[in-house]
């Protein structure tokens, strides 16, 4: 299965999910995407960006300080933007890979945040 068939398969699960990413949020740059619609490189980039602030910038880091000590990274992030959500989630198995997601509030948050985990760990076995 290519990555592409991960994402459209999560986004078919999770019909109010507009965009699906899978990113490098070291680097910022987005490598796969499944979309309703077309969206501009540009956005895509913008999107993995927030999600390696969210997940590994200096958001994370004040996150960080109210956490236990030794506590593990933060795993996902969500974030309202413009009416719609926006999820970041780290892979299990390459903690510089992440999926960005952009989909109405009214999804699942769990349902979806433990498929795309899933998702990401098949992703990293291939």
């Amino acid at each position: 299965m290519k990555i592409v068939d991960h994402l459209e398969e999560l986004r078919r699960n999770f019909p109010e999910c507009s965009t699906v990413a899978f990113g490098d949020i070291s680097a910022g740059l987005v490598l796969s995407v499944s979309s309703a619609q077309r969206l501009p490189q540009e956005r895509l980039d913008a999107l993995c960006l927030t999600g390696k602030e969210l997940l590994d910038g200096r958001t994370a880091r004040s996150v960080g300080t109210a956490l236990p000590p030794g506590a593990e990274p933060l795993q996902h992030a969500l974030r309202m933007e413009g009416g719609g959500l926006e999820i970041f989630l780290r892979s299990p198995a390459v903690a510089t890979d992440a999926l960005c997601i952009v989909a109405t509030p009214e999804v699942d948050i769990d349902a979806l945040i433990s498929r795309g985990r899933a998702e990401l760990q098949a992703i990293g076995e291939v």
